[in-house]
Order: structure tokens, then C-alpha cells, then sequence
């Protein structure tokens, strides 16, 4: 299966990364290349890319060729800091391109739940709390003498935050 190689940003964000049907064949040759025993996907609508869960426990994440400096960004990330950091961060398991230029990394899935599923709930003690330990992990991650490949691509003329396009001004 290929990808549209020319998709819209915005098509591609209100309707096709949320229509798993028109991607999911992807997903499933990426996994057979890589030998992954495919079985049961559960599929994620935030973020800006196509994010397939598989068998509950590895992560695919399609990039179209729009978002190539998140890909880029994603995968240095995972391999520069793995083992280096005082909590789990998934396993780098595969990276590549496709044929048709879009990219993929694939991961393990952490245990646990994402900390936006009950942020709203957390009483002001608690979100404190959690602030201060997210704030120590970026402490660390920051004290981590960078090397060569770590650096990054330029992100180009926009970006991604919650799912809002951010514009970079041209200077």
C-alpha cells in the first residue's frame, strides 16, 4: 500500500490521520517487514501523526513527509537518550523510510496511562507534585552532554503543538 505522497496538512489532520481504514494496511506491512506478530491494533486520535498500537504492546507511528523533522527528531531522541534517563522511555525497535516517503519509527509500548487522561482530576497538590517531577526528568535530560547525533534538522516553516499549527515568522 502507498501513502498519498502530496496530502494537505490540514486534510491530513481533520481527516485522514483520525480514518485508521485508509492507513491500517500500512501499519500491517511495516509490522511484517520487521516481523512483528500483528493481531489486535487500537489506534490513537491526539497527536499528529499515524499511531497504531499493536497487540498492546509496540507502538507504530507513521510520519508523513510534511512532519520528516519530527520523525527525525523522534528517532535521534529515543536512541540518545536511552539508558540515560532516571525513567523508562520506549525501546527504539525500527526506523526507516517507506517507498513512498513517508517515515516510521517503531517502539515499545510503556506500561501505564498517559497523564492527560486524568490531569483534570488531580487536585492542586498533586498536579504540583507531578510539575516538580516532570521538571526534574527535564533537568536531567538537559544536563546530558549532547553529541553528533543528536542534532536535529530545522523544523521548517511550522509545527505542531496540541494539534494547533504553530507558524515560525520568516526573519
Amino acid at each position: 500500500m502507498n501513502l498519498p505522497i502530496a496530502i494537505d496538512p490540514d486534510y491530513f489532520d481533520e481527516v485522514y490521520r483520525l480514518e485508521s481504514s485508509l492507513w491500517i494496511s500500512a501499519v500491517e506491512e511495516l509490522c511484517y517487514k520487521h516481523q512483528i506478530n500483528a493481531g489486535e491494533y487500537s489506534f490513537f486520535k491526539a497527536g499528529s501523526n499515524l499511531i497504531a498500537a499493536v497487540n498492546d504492546a509496540v507502538i507504530v507511528k507513521i510520519f508523513p513527509p510534511f512532519h520528516r523533522h519530527q520523525w527525525v527528531s523522534e528517532y535521534k531522541s529515543l536512541a540518545f537518550f536511552h539508558s540515560k534517563l532516571p525513567v523508562s522511555i520506549p525501546d527504539l525497535l525500527a526506523v526507516g523510510e517507506r517507498d513512498d516517503q513517508w517515515t516510521y519509527v517503531i517502539i515499545s509500548r510503556l506500561k501505564g496511562q498517559t497523564l492527560d487522561e486524568h490531569w483534570s482530576g488531580f487536585e492542586f497538590g498533586t498536579k504540583r507534585k507531578l510539575m516538580e517531577q516532570i521538571g526534574a526528568i527535564m533537568k536531567s535530560a538537559h544536563a546530558i552532554a549532547p553529541d553528533h547525533t543528536i542534532l536535529l534538522e530545522p523544523i521548517g516553516k511550522y509545527f505542531y503543538i496540541n494539534n494547533f499549527r504553530v507558524v515560525i515568522p520568516v526573519i
